[in-house]
Parts: C-alpha cells; structure tokens; sequence
C-alpha cells in the first residue's frame, strides 16, 4: 500500500508537471503548441513535406478540421485576411510554397494587420523533398517581411514572440523552420497569450492597395516600422467615378450600376474585399463599397 501511495504521488506530481510544462516532445509538437496558446483562430495550409506535420497535429491538438489549400497566394491571403479582420492567424507553408506566396506577402506589409499574423515557413536545407535547393532565408529577407529564424529548441517562445512583434507593429512576422529539425526531441514551458484586443477599423488609406494610394501607403509603412506617427501629407480621396485619373473613369462608368445597387445591401458591419483593378476604386466616396483590397 505504501508504495502504491508512493506511485500515486508520484504520477500525480509529473501530471501537474506536464501541465505546466510542454514536456518532452518533438519539435513538430512545440511548434503545434505554439499556435495553439497564442489562441491562433485561423490556420491556412498547403501540403508539403514537414509543413503538413505541423499543420496536422495543430489540427488534433484543437480539433480543428484538416482543410487544405492547393494554392498558396490564395491560403497566405485567407489567413492574412482574418487576422486584419481582428482574429490571430497563421499560414504554414514550405519554402518554395513562400516565394509562389511572395506577391501576397509584400501586399500583406503595406496593408498591415489587427491581430497577429505569422507565417511559418518550412526550410528544405538539402533539398531532400524539393525541386531545387533554396536560399530560404535570403528571399525571406528580400521580401522585407519581419522575420526570425530562431533555435530549434526555441521555437515554442519565438512563435510567441512573433505574434507578440505582429500585434506591436502591426505587420505579419515570417518564423523560418528548418525541416529537417522537426523530429528532433523538445521541451517547452506553456505561456499562452492573452486574447487579442486591437478591433478591425475601416481604413482605405492603408488596407486598399492601388496606384492612387500606393506613394503615401509607402511612407505610411516606413512610419509605421519606425514607430513614428503616420506621414501629415496625407491625399485627399476622389470622388467616384466623376473624379477619377481619366485611365480609370471610363472603366468604373461601367461599374457605377453595379455599385449603384451594390451599396444599398452592403450592412454596416461588413469587411468587403475587391480584387486589385479599378472597380475597387468604389471604396472611395461615396460609394464605400470596398473595405479592402491586397493582391
């Protein structure tokens, strides 16, 4: 009886430090855990070798369903969307799946976002699983994205702390993953997050991409990285259609009866996306049709 005491004691104590602690796992399980106390909404994938470990057992450790995409600009800019829309989210892709991505990406920095948005990004070092070897980390960089590249055994507190960069600057953070270290062993203490708390505010001056925008959202972007209050010289919106560039008014005339009907069914709540051409331009007034508008 007193050793069956003594057992029972003992697995009581190695439970209640299990809880606290992410125990002894593999990397895979450190990086699930990590979405998952950064209470990460929203999981976007497309299937690839490692990257699909991930989003597996991020799906079983929630019980999320396992919904993959098959185009990776369009999975980026799904979870890039819900986390503007104010809800944390992830997208988890493999290196090349990363650059296929890249035109939503440098769009997602100008843009911004509310809650916290990362990317994991899976490295093939040697090229086992991939078509080419690839310089991950030099084209991360080159996208001018905020990114880590952290330890694999720090990989639970860097994706933390990539949300945390996220929601300071209000900007996605790209995390870099070595594929070939998933397997190996990890351990990790659990320090969830606290839920998100900025709120999705309209903003066409900084979430509707176009050329009429596009000088000052740059300025807007490099003030918004350094911390600094946002540029003064702010432009004045036209007026669609009459007061559009004469390249874009001829096309949005033709637009105008849509819009026309559009704009008395649209609630006041709704978050509308356009697509990257002139009948986005109805965001302005005084239609205010589109909300937001990336690739």
């Amino acid at each position: 009886m007193k050793y069956r005491c003594l057992a029972g004691l003992f697995l009581l104590a190695f439970a209640r430090l299990a809880a606290a602690d992410g125990g002894a796992s593999r990397v895979t399980d450190a990086i699930a855990a990590a979405l998952e106390d950064a209470r990460v909404r929203v999981v976007t994938h497309v299937p690839a070798t490692g990257a699909t470990e991930v989003f597996d057992a991020w799906c079983e450790r929630t019980g999320a369903p396992k919904v993959y995409s098959f185009n990776e600009e369009v999975a980026y800019t799904v979870a890039h969307g819900a986390a503007l829309a104010g809800v944390r989210a992830a997208t988890v892709l493999k290196s090349h799946g990363f650059a296929k991505a890249a035109n939503s990406v440098v769009d997602s920095i100008t843009a911004g976002t509310t809650a916290g948005f990362v990317v994991l990004v899976f490295h093939d070092r040697t090229g086992a699983h991939s078509d080419s070897v690839f310089d991950t980390r030099a084209f991360v960089k080159g996208t001018r994205i905020l990114h880590l590249a952290p330890r694999p055994g720090a990989l639970y507190a860097e994706i933390l702390q990539a949300f945390r960069l996220s929601e300071r600057y209000r900007s996605p953070v790209a995390v870099v993953v070595d594929s070939d270290d998933l397997g190996r062993p990890a351990r990790w203490a659990r320090a969830p997050l606290p839920p998100p708390t900025a709120v999705y505010r309209r903003n066409v001056y900084q979430h509707l991409l176009c050329p009429l925008l596009a000088p000052y959202q740059h300025r807007l972007l490099a003030a918004r990285m350094a911390g600094a209050p946002p540029p003064r010289d702010r432009p004045a919106l036209p007026s669609v259609p009459d007061r559009l560039p004469p390249r874009f008014k001829a096309t949005a005339l033709q637009y105008a009866p849509l819009f026309d009907a559009f704009k008395q069914v649209k609630g006041p709540d709704a978050m509308v996306a356009g697509d990257a051409g002139t009948s986005s331009l109805f965001a302005f007034p005084p239609y205010e049709s589109i909300d937001v508008t990336t690739y």
